[in-house]
């Protein structure tokens, strides 16, 4: 009788301790999750909405730092906007740099990102993202160029590849954004934060003598706000 009460005291032991670190496991931070979030962009002359998916890997006991791969739906419409000398081999010399001047402009991009998170508490978590590769479109938008007394009226449409190469070597539209995000419940959550954000347009035939370029580009940073939804 007492051998076998032994026994089963034992298992009784064994169960709850599986039991508790079951639970305790269910609790912790996935290791894989899946979010989707809509922005708007607010900036001088202009602004924009976005829409993206993104996976992210979290990394640790705690998952706190996360890596995530996503793609971004953008469009960012301006006035009166300046487009300048996109190439770097020019952009070194400011007697190279010419303005492509757009009273309406309207760029649509789609660019694989990269995103990197950390959460602070549980509430609360800051990020970083950039574009890295993708194309944009848009339609054709009239023109004028300045250069040396000489006026241009070409016709240009947004660059359609998009590469991140660092720097004024990039091309095309790239966005990135620096955000913090405010978890309002397990799967919704409050962005806030700033963008930086390179559009840029080819225009129809290159122009100015001289200068072997058909790429402007402008570059700003504006506020952003938006929601993410984090599928459970």
């Amino acid at each position: 009788m007492i051998f076998n009460f032994k026994h089963t005291l034992i298992w009784v032991v064994l169960l709850g301790v599986s039991g508790s670190f079951k639970a305790f496991a269910a609790d912790e931070p996935k290791k894989n999750n899946f979010s989707i979030d809509a922005t708007g962009r607010f900036a001088s002359k202009h602004f924009g909405a976005g829409l993206s998916a993104w996976g992210h890997h979290g990394f640790g006991k705690s998952r706190k730092f996360s890596i995530g791969l996503g793609l971004r739906l953008s469009t960012n419409i301006g006035t009166d906007m300046e487009y300048t000398t996109a190439p770097a081999k020019f952009t070194s010399d400011e007697k190279n740099i010419d303005t492509l001047n757009l009273k309406n402009s309207s760029v649509n991009s789609i660019n694989l990102a990269l995103d990197f998170r950390y959460r602070i508490i549980d509430k609360l978590s800051v990020g970083f993202n950039i574009d890295a590769i993708g194309f944009s479109f848009g339609g054709e938008e009239n023109g004028g160029i300045i250069s040396e007394g000489d006026v241009f009226l070409p016709k240009a449409k947004p660059t359609s590849l998009n590469a991140l190469l660092v720097g004024d070597n990039d091309i095309g539209t790239l966005n990135s954004e620096l955000y913090v995000l405010y978890h309002v419940g397990s799967n919704f959550s409050i962005k806030a934060g700033v963008s930086y954000l390179f559009t840029e347009y080819t225009t129809d035939k290159k122009y100015i003598d001289g200068i072997d370029n058909d790429r402007y580009r402008n570059k700003s940073m504006g506020g952003l706000i938006g929601i993410q939804y984090r599928f459970p």
